[in-house]
């Protein structure tokens, strides 16, 4: 399984742990990493992933670039993802099936349970939330989400990037739009406009704070495990380093001691300190 990903300075922290993660399960994957800044282009490329400088990106698809002095940063930012898989698609032959991963993930797994799940289809998303038909939300998580070079999955990239350019904020938008995941609830509501789509069945695939108390987490033999099922890569959406020392009072209305020690305190010791500018 390889991987594509896209963060700056300000998550370079959580995006190198990621990517030390894969490799040190996964040596073989390669991994293609849009650097929102210069500066961590060096840092990226030295964990043996490829580097593609945002300035590349933007060369290659003015229309978008063209909006990131009409957007905030960060949602800008989230914009670029279709482009990115898409890109890489284009430039490197050897990018068949790529996963992307927000740089805020984890691998405890072996990542090939990903291709396991993924199969033949031509895209894979996985759940946000238990939203059932009929609630409103962002019913997919646009963290993680595998695409192959074929047909079926280029028309899916090619409405998403038309969907993003036109708007993405974080907040509510048009057609139920909410930044560039709200946009993947067509994958629910119109399940036969594209083909050979699939929505994530393995639980520890992109689990993440919004469903882990819905499951049973357990340890064997170092292994974590949901529901029986191996952890794969974990989301760690939010989590921010405020202490060298971890605070296991921390998030004690949120998750159980379980959780905290054995998914979150391994995570935070692996995290450098945040420079002191930075907002969580």
């Amino acid at each position: 399984m390889d991987f594509v990903m896209l963060f700056d300075e300000q998550y370079s922290g959580e995006g190198i742990v990621c990517l030390q993660s894969i490799k040190a399960r996964s040596p073989s994957s390669k991994i293609w990493v849009l650097c929102l800044t210069p500066t961590i282009e060096t840092p990226v490329g030295a964990t043996g992933a490829t580097v593609v400088p945002l300035t590349d990106l933007e060369a290659a698809y003015p229309n978008i670039a063209a909006t990131k002095s009409t957007r905030p940063w960060a949602p800008y930012t989230q914009s670029l993802k279709p482009y990115l898989v898409e890109y890489v698609f284009d430039n490197y032959e050897d990018a068949e099936v790529v996963t992307y991963v927000d740089s805020d993930m984890y691998f405890w797994g072996d990542p090939s349970e990903i291709d396991t799940e993924f199969g033949s289809h031509s895209f894979m998303v996985t759940k946000r939330t238990g939203l059932t038909e009929g609630q409103t939300g962002v019913f997919f998580n646009g963290g993680c989400f595998t695409c192959r070079d074929d047909e079926n999955c280029r028309e899916l990239l090619t409405w998403w990037k038309g969907k993003v350019y036109q708007w993405c904020l974080w907040e509510d938008g048009p057609d139920g739009a909410y930044c560039e995941a709200g946009y993947l609830n067509v994958l629910r509501d119109e399940p036969t406009l594209f083909s050979g789509t699939h929505v994530c069945a393995h639980p520890g695939i992109n689990t993440a704070p919004w469903n882990i108390r819905d499951y049973d987490l357990q340890e064997t033999e170092g292994q974590l495990t949901v529901d029986g099922r191996t952890l794969v890569c974990y989301h760690y959406r939010a989590y921010t380093k405020q202490t060298e020392v971890f605070d296991a009072s921390l998030m004690l209305d949120s998750f159980t001691e379980d959780i905290r020690l054995k998914l979150y305190l391994p995570y935070h010791d692996l995290l450098p300190m945040p420079e002191p500018s930075r907002e969580g």
